[in-house]
């Protein structure tokens, strides 16, 4: 969320929304295909920011 600097614009939320469907179509496609992302687990995670 943006406190500073100029307010968002129309354009801003329609990218937003565009980059929101293509990210739901890539996460959809990969469940169609049963792909198994092993990085970047929870695991990983609490390595990379807590430790």
């Amino acid at each position: 969320m943006r406190t500073e600097g100029d307010p968002f614009e129309l354009a801003h939320l329609r990218t937003a929304t565009a980059i929101g469907q293509v990210q739901a179509r890539v996460h959809q496609a990969a469940a169609d295909l049963n792909l198994t992302v092993g990085d970047f687990d929870n695991a990983w995670y609490r390595d990379f920011h807590v430790s």
